[in-house]
Order: C-alpha cells, then structure tokens, then sequence
C-alpha cells in the first residue's frame, strides 16, 4: 500500500501577495512499514526554493506574478509506491485581471495505467486583451515530455510508477498576471504480463511439418512437453524453405503482451528458429505484427527465450520464421506459449 501523507503547514490553501513567504511542513507513515520513505515537494520556477526533498522544507519565498499556484509533495516508500498531496497558493498583485484558462483535454481526471498517455490542449481568453499570452504546461519528471510552452501539447506519455500526478498549466498576460488550471493524472500500475496456460489452445494452420520420418506435428508445441518438437518436413524430396508458419487459436481473446519459444531440448540445434515475425488476430484473418527479431543465434544455448511487445488485443497468435540458425531450410520448436495480461 502508498504512503498516508498530509501537508502540515499551510492546514488550508493559503493566499500571498507577490514575494511573501508560505512556511511548508508534512508527516508521512507506511502501512507497510516498508522504509524509507523519500519525500519530492515541487514549488514553482518563480519561487525558492523551486524544490525540496525534506520532510519539513520550511520557508517557500514567492517572487510570483499573481495567479494561483499548485504546490505538490509526493512521498514514495522503499517498494515505489507513491502518495502526494497538494496546496494551492494564491499570489495576488496589480496590474490588471488575469488570463481565463481551461484545460479542454482531458475534460476530467484522468486514470491510466504506466506507460499510458493522455492528450493535453487547452485556451485561454484575456479581459484586458493584454496580448500576447504564455503558456507553461508541466508535467511530472517521469513523463514525456515534462513542459511545454504550447496552447495544445498533444500527447503525453506517464512511464510512471502507480501514483497521482498534478499536471498544470500556468497562462499570463503582457502586464505578468497568471491564472493557473490543473489536471490529476492517476496512474495505476500495469497488469502483470504472464505464460497462459495451453489448454484450450489449438492449432489452425500450419505450413510445413514432419509426419514420416518422426512424430513432428505441429500439435507438440502445446502438449506442455519439452522433449517432442514440431519439426518441418525434412524428409522426401525438396523440403520447403523459409518461411515456415504456425498459427495457434488460444480460444479467447485476451490482451497479448509477449510469447515464450523453447527449442528443441534433444541436444540438436536443426531447425532452431533465428529470425521471426509475430502477430496477433482477433479473428485468424486480420493479422497485426507487433514484434520481430532474432530468437536463436549462433553460438547461444537453448534455452527458453521470453518475447515483450506492446500491449495487444487478439485471439490468434503466428509465428513465421525466416530463418535457421545454421542457415538451414527447417524450423523446430518444443513449445510455444503466449503471455497476456
């Protein structure tokens, strides 16, 4: 479980007029006692200090055009997990009125898991017209990117352990008079991505296997041993080439993050896949690659090789292999298995 935090001191959000000073303390505890817990407050460019990573960071001086400023202070424990807690200062001053900001995009909070994005625009009017107006988006040090200066900053991506992280946009005038808008992105951590279990899975298409000179169908990827293998048509005349093909039906659909590729365990090395392409289908027709490589080279040992790729929705996974690692015309493979979250 995060961190409990709680800004101390302002107890409420506190209002300033430009260069006065705001006194900032905090207490935090674990649930899980899981120590040390490390402490990030985020004041502005405008003030000093800008940051502090004490727990009682003390006297904040606000040399600030008036507007309203978020002050944040996140507190991570030993396993990453993040809490914060935010106070808004409110700098006053002359001059004028401030700018009118919405944040347009997203319209609410939004929540997305790590490595997610959110899109990000905005506008903003003057009632003085005191033209023109600048923009300072910011966002969290773990996203991409973390400002940004225009109206409409697109897509931002939050490579982020799980946590709420204010994002704000300060807009000002000509005369310096700077209105503020705030989004909380809650980032959720992603699931887990794990080995499903062959049952139920079942082979739909293959190009090429070995039937008379030994038992190599393509059916033993799936039989959970490691010493039967799906092996290519070697014997007779003219073996085919590369590339060979395999598709497996998992009987579902589910969201595919990666697959596992054991070769053969029989102490040979024929047929070791070397590189591949691999896709996904939500329907055996409609295929998506999503990821493509080398899984055996010369010289590695034969060991289980686990594949990563981008999140993706399906139900009908295909390898391809387009080449051997001795530069031979087979492919083998003892099992195959998909990961999905």
């Amino acid at each position: 479980q995060p961190p409990t935090v709680t800004i101390d001191q302002p107890a409420t959000n506190p209002s300033i007029t430009t260069g006065g000073t705001v006194s900032f303390a905090s207490t935090a505890s674990d649930p899980d006692n899981q120590l040390p817990l490390t402490w990030a407050w985020s004041f502005l460019a405008c003030a000093s200090p800008t940051s502090s990573t004490t727990e009682d960071p003390g006297t904040v001086t606000f040399n600030c055009p008036a507007a309203a400023y978020p002050v944040t202070l996140q507190v991570c424990d030993s396993a990453t997990n993040c809490s914060s807690a935010t106070r808004t200062v409110t700098v006053q001053g002359t001059g004028g009125q401030p700018p009118t900001v919405t944040i347009d995009q997203p319209a609410t909070n939004p929540s997305i898991t790590t490595g997610g994005t959110v899109s990000f625009a905005s506008t903003a009017t003057d009632p003085d017209n005191q033209l023109p107006l600048t923009r300072a988006w910011s966002f969290p040090a773990c996203a991409s990117p973390t400002s940004s200066t225009a109206e409409d900053p697109g897509t931002v991506t939050f490579s982020c352990p799980a946590a709420d992280y204010p994002v704000t946009l300060q807009v000002c005038d000509s005369a310096t008079n700077c209105s503020s808008g705030t989004r909380t992105v809650t980032v959720q951590a992603a699931a887990a991505c794990s080995v499903v279990s062959p049952a139920g899975h079942a082979i739909v298409f293959v190009s090429s296997e070995e039937t008379t000179g030994e038992n190599g169908r393509a059916a033993n990827v799936l039989d959970a041993n490691s010493q039967t293998v799906w092996h290519t048509r070697w014997s007779g005349s003219n073996p085919p080439n590369h590339p060979h093909e395999i598709r497996i039906d998992t009987g579902t659909p589910r969201t595919m993050c990666g697959f596992t590729y054991l070769p053969r365990q029989d102490g040979g090395t024929n047929g070791a896949i070397r590189n591949y392409e691999f896709a996904v289908s939500p329907d055996g027709t409609n295929w998506t690659t999503v990821v493509t490589g080398a899984l055996v080279t010369p010289g590695s040992p034969m060991t289980e090789r686990v594949v990563s790729f981008t999140p993706t929705s399906g139900r009908y996974i295909r390898l391809r292999t387009l080449s051997e690692i001795n530069g031979n015309r087979w492919a083998t493979a003892a099992e195959i298995r998909v990961r999905a979250q």
